[in-house]
């Protein structure tokens, strides 16, 4: 069997737990095996790190600071590729396999179109 990169999915989060849980959803039903998702909360007084801590690898407290908690994250972080998702963004479940065939494509950098939910929008 070849080697499936792991994916570490580095989520900064602060006063985020109304957002988080779809987050964390939507990373643990990925249609992928070697998913590593590490939230990193910048302090938050809401339920951030309580709503995490059993549904996450890993959990890690950092300043507060979106850079500063997204550098702390790929410090811990195992993955042979590091994806930073936002705590209020969902992504689809074939997501990481359409990643890796950009990348191997264009192995430098990726991304994804976007698109944006709620009022007015």
């Amino acid at each position: 069997m070849s080697h499936l990169p792991r994916i570490t999915i580095i989520t900064p989060s602060f006063q985020q737990a109304h957002y988080l849980e779809e987050c964390i959803h939507s990373v643990s039903e990925q249609d992928y095996p070697n998913v590593e998702h590490i939230v990193v909360d910048g302090g938050s007084s809401d339920a951030t790190r309580e709503l995490a801590a059993a549904r996450v690898d890993r959990l890690l407290e950092a300043s507060a600071g979106r850079a500063r908690q997204m550098n702390a994250g790929a410090a811990v972080a195992r993955g042979d590729y590091l994806w930073f998702v936002h705590a209020d963004t969902r992504i689809a479940g074939a997501a990481i396999r359409h990643l890796l065939e950009v990348l191997a494509e264009r192995p430098l950098w990726g991304r994804f179109d976007v698109r944006l939910s709620g009022p007015g929008l």
